[in-house]
């Protein structure tokens, strides 16, 4: 997940303030509305990425051991 791409295409302005060594530096501002669109695109990045392991088998084979395990 590309936070600072994510932030800019919600309408944040995200201006690079310095570097140092490999660690960068940024500043993020915006309006009200483009917080929210932002919050918006997390959740359905967070949500797609859960989905994802569901496929995958990860989250299925818990699911399942506690159904099996599940009394009555």
């Amino acid at each position: 997940m590309d936070i600072l791409n994510m932030a800019r295409e919600a309408g944040f302005a995200v201006l690079l303030d310095g570097r140092i060594g490999q660690e960068e530096y940024s500043t993020v501002s915006g309006s009200k509305e483009a917080l929210q669109c932002f919050a918006d695109a997390v959740r359905i990045a967070a949500e797609r990425e859960r989905d994802r392991s569901v496929r995958s088998g990860w989250l299925r084979q818990d699911y399942l051991a506690w159904l099996l395990e599940k009394p009555g």
